[in-house]
Order: structure tokens, then sequence, then C-alpha cells
């Protein structure tokens, strides 16, 4: 940074100043004069209602002059038309409306306004993560798994971890302190990487982002990618990535809504969503709080099981698009309080009980831009800053006047805070309809301090630079090669490349398989966490080495329409090998005292297959999956054999037309699973994880001309609490057979959405 000293200023300042304000006039003029002049006329997409459509796909391809060129709609529904050779065939693709084609022969005829008719089945959706430019899922390289505003919805789910708990090959653990995280495929959650409209979510607690707080009021979808992902999206990407994508007002009005949920195990929300579309821009506003009053499947004098919790958040977007350039600036912060309360401790003078408060704070700042720079060029950056921050206070609360006085000993009390800065600039070019070529730089900083950071500052930078390219040597068949080269301030890291291909037998029949390296540098909890408490007692290791992997997918797509009824099946196979994989064991029995440490070598294997049924006014699906893991323990001793364990999943949703309702329920089954533990004298002992399964129903129903939306049903209708399992700090260190957390038993909900 420069510095400039006040005694330096120019005496002919106010000259400068002068020339400065006439320069600024000019440049206000001339993009005033760009922006009114430089819109091209073109051809405008529309809905029937007569709204413009965004995004659409208009394949223009001249008769006379055999020239053909694809485009896409701007924000306004209008695409340039290329000066072709009349006559000149026209034909408009866009998810949930009827395919347009014509002929016209003549410019003016070319201009003219086509208005699409809404699809009676929408089954294939647009995706972004992964993708050059936002494109449909059956074209997508990768298997991603959508769930669309419309699932959310008829879930209730209010966030990640909710919405999550019926997916196949994802398993949810909870801790009353740490919040929930997630695996997939058998990879734990420090493999996995969350975004946020392509951020990266910090302020990961022993390895895991808390996916409890991942909220989602402004949530209009979530890809998630089953497999590595580190090419693209760099470290913590090895078992996949799930990226939440904000909903945006795209529409010419005011809209707004007031959401409340109560579910009668304790949760109370209130959520309020403003939107604003006007011209080229649009805003919008979310705030809400979301409020738990704790649970318990057994009664205790005043400690709880699942603690009780309280979280305020709010969420602002812009978005615009100014000469070309489509920009987007976010903010959110979160604030999330939770209470672990104590037994009353009763003696001849007193009453007390030792409480602990755990406060959260998650501040993000965004800023993206695209500008689609030619018919073959396009270029899109982000830029972000996210701050967060984790408070641990104790208290002694006196059970006779209810007052609270931190505890004596400051080390029962701690704050430790994280700053992330991510930069992200991508180019796109299309040679020709064989090569497609996308380059990308990727910067990352990250630091952490505080007492459970080793008392210390600690950072690590992490620069990236990639290149993937789409080489098409046959019309039906896609090759992806690509490479990540990366430096990072700590560790050594290695190329990383991929090879993805998507071959489309025919119109009904798709093979996707993939082969990748991944990467993960250890993170700085990982190295130098201090985390002891009542419930914990977790140190870090800054010795440790960063992971490296190898993973195969291999997937086949069956999609077939009769008319207005569309089946799909999707078998598949994967192989995911980790060496030097992190994990947390048990270092000392006698401490309980838990650290980092690597494995020589971690394993995941299996199949899974999902089908899908659809048609106007019914959809099923169902899905089966068999996964095995496999690892060594402490270096030197090799699992006996591989873990199996299998899952089964199913949802059905049915609407009725002229009562105009619709009903759903989903159902998952997870089987027993092994579990192999090293105990205290070296040998491995097997136990069996229990089987559970989870069902869940609801109605849902629009009202007064869906100004009001009105949602009840039961969740975890199988009564499901804690199950027995193996207790421990991972899954490879020592414990105890106990229960594990699954769920508050049955609960029944109810959701009201009333919307302008």
């Amino acid at each position: 940074m420069v510095s400039r000293s006040v005694t330096n200023r120019p005496k002919n300042r106010p000259y400068f100043r002068n020339v400065i304000k006439r320069g600024l006039i000019i440049n206000v003029l001339i993009l005033l004069f760009t922006l009114h002049f430089s819109k091209a006329q073109g051809l405008k997409i529309k809905s029937s209602d007569g709204k413009p459509l965004e995004g659409a796909v208009v394949l223009f391809a001249s008769i006379a002059g055999h020239q053909a060129e694809a485009r896409f709609t701007d924000n306004e529904g209008e695409v340039k038309v290329p000066s072709f050779p009349y006559p000149m065939i026209r034909k408009v693709n866009l998810i949930g409306f009827v395919q347009h084609i014509d002929t016209v022969k003549t410019a003016s005829e070319a201009l003219t306004i086509i208005q699409l008719k809404s699809a009676n089945v929408n089954f294939d959706e647009v995706t972004v993560t992964g993708s050059y430019i936002p494109g449909y899922q059956s074209n997508s390289v990768y298997n991603i798994d959508v769930i669309n505003s419309k699932e959310i919805e008829q879930r209730a789910a209010n966030n990640v971890k909710d919405l999550l708990s019926q997916e196949m090959n994802v398993n949810i653990a909870n801790d009353g302190v740490l919040g929930s995280s997630m695996s997939i495929q058998g990879t734990g959650g420090q493999n996995v990487k969350f975004l946020i409209d392509g951020v990266p979510v910090i302020g990961r607690q022993n390895g895991n982002i808390d996916i409890s707080q991942l909220n989602l009021s402004n949530i209009e979808r979530v890809e998630i990618v089953k497999g590595p992902m580190s090419v693209l999206y760099g470290s913590d990407a090895l078992g996949g990535v799930v990226n939440l994508i904000t909903k945006t007002s795209s529409d010419q009005k005011l809209t707004g809504s007031l959401t409340g949920y109560y579910e009668n195990v304790g949760h109370y929300n209130l959520d309020a969503n403003v939107g604003w579309g006007f011209k080229k821009r649009s805003l919008s506003l979310d705030i809400g709080r979301n409020f738990f009053a704790g649970w318990s499947e057994y009664d205790s004098l005043r400690s709880q099981q699942w603690h009780p919790k309280e979280q305020y958040y709010g969420n602002f977007k812009y978005s615009g698009t100014v000469n070309g350039y489509k920009m987007i600036l976010q903010s959110s912060i979160y604030d999330e309080k939770v209470i672990n309360k104590g037994d009353p401790i009763i003696t001849p003078y007193f009453a007390y009980a030792n409480d602990q408060n755990y406060l959260t704070r998650r501040f993000t700042n965004a800023f993206s831009t695209d500008k689609r720079i030619n018919d073959k060029s396009s270029w899109q950056m982000n830029l972000s800053y996210s701050y967060y921050r984790y408070v641990k206070n104790s208290y002694i609360k006196n059970m006779v006047d209810l007052t609270d006085q931190l505890t004596a000993d400051p080390g029962d009390d701690d704050t430790t805070s994280m700053n992330g800065f991510f930069g992200r600039t991508v180019y796109n070019h299309n040679f020709s309809e064989k090569f497609v070529l996308l380059t990308g730089v990727d910067v990352n900083y990250e630091d952490a301090k505080g007492k459970k950071i080793d008392n210390s500052t600690h950072s690590m930078t992490d620069v990236a630079v990639y290149a993937s390219l789409d080489y098409k040597p046959i019309e039906n068949l896609t090759l992806r090669p690509s490479i990540r080269g990366i430096y990072n301030s700590q560790f050594n890291a290695p190329l990383v490349p991929s090879l993805n291909v998507l071959f489309k037998a025919c119109n009904t029949l798709s093979v996707r398989a993939s082969w990748s390296k991944g990467f993960r540098a250890p993170s700085i909890k990982e190295q130098y966490l201090f985390f002891v408490d009542i419930s914990h007692n977790v140190r870090g290791n800054s010795d440790l080495i960063a992971e490296k992997s190898d993973n195969y997918n291999l997937s086949l797509e069956f999609k077939k329409a009769f008319g207005k009824r569309v089946f799909s099946i999707e078998p598949g196979v994967f192989y995911n090998n980790i060496f030097d994989q992190i994990s947390l064991v048990e270092a000392d029995a006698n401490t309980a005292l838990y650290t980092y440490i690597n494995l020589d070598e971690f394993i995941s294997k299996g199949g899974d297959v999902k089908a899908r049924f659809v048609t106007e006014r019914f959809q099923i699906t169902g899905g089966a999956a068999y996964t095995g893991t496999w690892s060594t323990f402490e270096g030197d001793l090799d699992q006996p054999e591989t873990a199996w364990y299998s899952e089964f999943n199913g949802s059905a949703d049915y609407k009725f037309t002229k009562l105009n309702f619709t009903v759903s329920a989903y159902w998952r089954y997870i089987g027993e699973k092994p579990v192999y533990l090293l105990e205290g004298s070296n040998e491995l002992v097997r136990t069996m994880n229990q089987a559970y399964q989870l069902v869940d129903f609801s109605v849902r129903k629009p009202l007064f001309k869906n100004h009001v939306t009105l949602s009840t049903g039961v969740k975890n209708i199988m009564d499901v609490t804690n199950v027995r399992s193996a207790v421990s700090g991972g899954a490879h260190s020592g414990g105890n057979d106990g229960t594990t957390a699954i769920g508050m038993g049955r609960s029944y909900f109810v959701k009201l959405i009333l919307s302008l």
C-alpha cells in the first residue's frame, strides 16, 4: 500500500481537481450514450404471460448458406440475430418450456416476438457446478444431483442438514456442540467442499462445516457432485462438492414473502424476504430468526441432549447488467448461540449449575461478474471476503436468583476467529464445435487465531492455475482432460490431473467415466487446534503432511420419454483411494486425548443405482447403494476386511389437480455398518452400528391464488432417536459401544408462506 503525506499535496490542486471533474463528466456522458445506443435490435423470447426469458438457447441455421450458430438470451429475453442468408431455421430451447421451431424468410420476420409455452414435465435441470457456462444437467460430464426449490419446499427443510438427511450415499453426524457434519460415499466431511454461489464456506470445527448453519431461506437450488473436484475447486474437494445457489429477483416487479415455521419438538422460525426487479437490475433482502428450545429423549434435571439454539441471519443481493457485464454483489451475516446447560449441583449452602455458551458469527461479502465477450468467448471473476468467529464462554448459573457469572479460570473461555480471502478468474473460449478451452486462476488466503489455534495466529496461502479442455472427436463423445498446478505456502503440492468422459450412445443412453487425482493440505485447525473442555480433549498436529488421492467413477444414464411421462435409471460404481489420510485418533486412553495423524491409506468403494418416473401429476424415485470402507491403523495395522453397508431410499409426490394440493413421502433405510476400533492393547475390535430408517410425510396446499402456501406433515415417523453405534472421536479411533443421536423422535410441523 502506498501512503501519501498531506504535506506533499501539489500547490495547483484546484486545477487538477477541475480536470478530474471534467474527465468524470465526459466519461459518464460517454457511458450513458453507450448504454443507450449500444443495444442491438434483436429477437425477443418471452413466456406465455409476457415475461422475458433469460438463458434461452436459440439456434440459428441458414438453409441457403449452410451456416449455424447458437446464442443465449440476455436478462431482457433478447438475442441478436446473426447476419445469415435467408431463409433461416430458428430453434429455441429452455428448461421448463416446450421447444419452438420455425422458419423465417425475411429480416422483419426474424425480429418477431416468440412466446414459449410451459412444458408439463420439467425433468432436466440447469447446473453451474463444474461447468464452463450454465447448462443442462444431462450435458454435464459430471454426475450432479440437483435439489431444486420445489423439493426444498416439499421437504420442509430449514437448513442443509435437514435437506440432505434423505440423500443416498450422504451420511449425517450430529454433535451437541460442533453441530452437524456429513460424509459422501464413505469419505469424511473434511474432504467435502461447501460453496455458496461458488464462494468457499470457511470455519470448520473438527474438520467439518456445521451444515445446520447453512440456511436455505434464500437458496434456489442445491447442486451435489459426488466424487473429487480438486482440479476445479482445489483443496477440501477430494470427496465432493456441495454448491448452494441463491435466488435472484428477476421479475420486473416488487416481490415479498413472510414465512413462519413451527415444529412441536421446539422449533420456532420466522423469515421475511423482499425483492425488487427493475430494468436490468434486481435487489433482494432476506432476514430471519430460527429458535430451538432444546430436546432430550430422557428426562433430566436441566441438561439436554440436543442443546437450545438461536440463530439470526440476513442476506442482501444485488444483480445488474452494465454494458454486457453481469455483476452480482452479495453480503450475508449469521449469528448463532448454543447453550449447553448443566444439571444443578445442590449443597447445604447454595445451588448452582455449570453452563457453556457457544457463539458463532459468519460474515461474508462477495462480488462476481461475467461477460460474454463474443459468441465464442466468455469471462468470469469472483472475489470474496469471509469472517468467522467462534466464542466459548463458561458460566456458573445461580439456581436461586438465576444470575450468570463467568468462571474464574481463564482457560474456560476462548475466542477463535478466521479470515478468508478468495479470488477466481476464469476465461472460456470456444475454438470450434470440437474444442472448448477453460483456463483459470484461484487465490485462497486464510488465517486463524485464538486459544484453540495454539494461542497464536497462523495463516495459509494457496494459489493455483488450471486448464480444462473439452474435445469432441465425434458428435456424441466429449473428452475433458484437466490439470491444476498449485502453490501452497506450507506444503509441497503436486500437479493434479483428471480426465472426464461423456458418451451419448443414443438419445436415451449416456455413459460417464472419470479418473482424478486429488490433493488436500492440512487445515490450520488440524495442525494447531487446542480444543479442551468438559466433553472434548482434541489437539492438532503440526507434523501432518498433505493428503493425496486417486478416484475412479463409472455411471450409465438411461432416460426415456413416453409422451408426458419420463423414466430414467442411473447405475454407477466408484473407487476412492486416499493416501496419508488425516484422521482423528485417540492418542491417550487415560486422558481421552484425541489428535490428528496421517493414516497410510483409506479406501471407499461401492456402487449405487437410482431410478425416477415422472408424469404430469406423479413422481416417484428410488435408489440403493452398497458402500465399503477399508483403512490402516497407526500406519502398520491393516483392517482385516472391507466394512460393507447398504442403504435404500425412495420418495413419491402426487398432485391432486382439482383440489390443487401435493402430498409427498420420503423414506431412507441405512443398514448395519461394521466398524473397526483400535483398542488400547493395539487389537482391532469389530462392532456393528445399528440399522435405522427415516420416514417423512408432508402435504402442501397453495391458497388465495398462490398468495398463501400451507405445508404440514410428520417428520421421523418411525420415531428414531438414538441408535447403537461406536462412539469415538473419529472412524479410526478407540471408543466405547454406546449410542449416537440421529433424531428427536416423531414430530409434527406446520409451515405458512405469505407472498405478495
